[in-house]
């Protein structure tokens, strides 16, 4: 397995750019709820050409943290990959904290530190899997498609 490491830029100047042409980009995002101590996940898989391959979003019914809930998110992009029969992608997520752990660049959140080993450990399955840190606005998307998973069971959209 191959890992990219990318240069640090500042969170909001990043955007959403499509990826090399023989990967997919996984955007997964999250949303926690507190009032109804839930989360949400959304994860979007994009094509070179930034057509919509797949989308889903999940419910959790547990009260997590933004960092449990990203790295959640994390978690369950690796098994949709897999349900898409996807090998090859960069996954992005909002949370530097969350990506700067996975790539062993800092220490994890010892309440994360499980779910980030496990991604470790999965990402490795995979032909290649880059993780990569951008900003708000380039996971607007996902974070919408989390936000939704709290008025609904789970969703799976896939197009092909």
């Amino acid at each position: 397995m191959e890992v990219t490491v990318y240069p640090k830029q500042p969170a909001e100047a990043m955007v959403w750019t499509p990826p090399s042409p023989t990967c997919y980009k996984i955007n997964a995002g999250s949303a926690v709820f507190k009032e109804q101590k839930m989360a949400g996940v959304g994860i979007l898989i994009r094509d070179a050409a930034g057509q919509l391959i797949g989308a889903c979003s999940k419910k959790i019914e547990a009260p997590l943290s933004a960092i449990e809930a990203e790295a959640k998110a994390a978690e369950l992009n690796f098994q949709f990959a897999k349900d898409m029969s996807i090998q090859d992608f960069t996954l992005e997520s909002d949370s530097l904290t969350l990506v700067n752990a996975i790539r062993d660049l800092s220490p994890s959140p010892l309440s994360v530190a499980t779910l980030v080993y496990s991604s470790v450990v999965v990402a490795h399955s995979f032909h290649c899997v880059d993780f990569a840190h951008v900003g708000q606005n380039g996971n607007k998307r996902a974070y919408l498609l989390a936000r939704h998973a709290l008025g609904i069971a789970n969703l799976w959209i896939v197009t092909l």
